[in-house]
């Protein structure tokens, strides 16, 4: 699927100097697909979330963007509901954060604005305010 390659491009790419421009281009690209983009969207959060790729926050935006499938909303929930390390997966196409120990994940920050994103995305998609 069109879109999901675009963000693939940009969760695999070193520097990119624009990521929103990526971003924009997938939720045109992954709009017009309904409830299969959505659904291929949150295959792809749930491999970017057992990599612990910092770049998860920018595909959450597009997110937010599209229809609120069940999938869509249960591979965001799961990112907020997730710690920040992990066991190293066997074979990842996606960089985690930090490597080390046989453990994979992000820094405080990133977890911290990932799981801050996923809480906005959340909301968006179900309408309901996360309980404080």
């Amino acid at each position: 699927m069109k879109g999901i390659r675009t963000l693939e491009e940009l969760c695999t790419k070193i520097g990119i100097l624009f990521p929103s421009e990526y971003v924009d281009r997938a939720v045109e690209e992954l709009k017009p697909e309904g409830a299969d983009g959505s659904r291929a969207l949150a295959k792809l959060i749930g491999e970017l979330l057992d990599c612990r790729s910092p770049k998860l926050s920018l595909v959450l935006k597009v997110a937010e963007q599209l229809e609120p499938t069940i999938e869509l909303i249960e591979a965001v929930r799961s990112v907020n509901a997730t710690s920040s390390l992990a066991p190293q997966p066997a074979y990842s196409r996606f960089i985690p954060e930090i490597i080390g120990g046989g453990k994979i994940g992000w820094t405080d920050g990133t977890t911290n604005n990932i799981k801050y994103i996923a809480a906005q995305v959340l909301e968006k998609l179900t309408g309901v305010k996360p309980a404080e």
